[in-house]
């Protein structure tokens, strides 16, 4: 018999006018100190753990009866697989494994300050305007009321929510990102060139799908 139950809504308070976006870290990865750097900085790209195998899987339980009308995620492998082990209960959904959602480096934050000039700068340059791009890509490709899923790394999730509300990242507050965290914002859809809201951040590095003695890298 089919099963005509509608779909369970984590967040149905949130208005239909609105982008939702779910921005995810990555599980645990199999590194001694679960290091969250991109190999273009020459670092390894470790695929999850045990532990974040686990994590991936209660995530992707919590969303099971999600309805996503994408869900996008970074090439690097700790990322790509907690991205799959979702992908599972949304066989349909589009898939979009992209480049520029891979980490990027902690410069963007209100920690630390980049050098004036050189390599280094002008690789934040080159991390930001592929954020940024990427972004209003996601942005131009869907609809108010779509729910749509990033998994990627917690120094760009932190970067990402700070541009899509509005602000410069080197003057967002710093909040956590714990392995499979989930940080939920609701944006204003459509083209950037006619205008839309900035985003709100309703949820930050909720883990309520772990339990106490899964949660790391907090």
């Amino acid at each position: 018999m089919k099963d005509r139950r509608k779909p369970r809504d984590e967040f149905p308070w949130m208005s239909t006018k609105e982008l939702r976006v779910i921005l995810v870290r990555h599980g645990q990865a199999e590194t001694g100190t679960d290091s969250d750097q991109p190999n273009q900085y020459n670092h390894p790209d470790p695929g999850l753990t045990k532990l974040g195998r686990v994590q991936a899987r209660r995530l992707a339980k919590r969303f099971s009866e999600e309805h996503f009308a994408g869900i996008y995620c970074s090439d690097l492998k700790r990322a790509h697989q907690t991205a799959l082990a979702v992908k599972v209960h949304h066989p349909k959904t589009k898939f979009v494994v992209d480049t520029k959602l891979r980490e990027v480096s902690p410069y963007h934050g209100p920690a630390r300050r980049a050098p004036s000039r050189g390599r280094v700068r002008d690789k934040v340059n080159q991390e930001r305007n592929d954020v940024r791009n990427m972004w209003e890509a996601v942005k131009k490709k869907h609809k108010p009321g779509d729910h749509v899923l990033i998994v990627a790394h917690g120094n760009i999730i932190r970067f990402l929510a700070a541009l899509m509300a509005g602000m410069d990242p080197k003057h967002a507050v710093f909040f956590d990102t714990c392995n499979a965290s989930v940080t939920v914002l609701r944006a204003g859809a459509g083209n950037p060139e006619k205008g839309s809201r900035p985003a709100t951040i309703v949820t930050a590095n909720c883990l309520k799908h772990l339990l106490p003695h899964q949660r790391t890298n907090c």
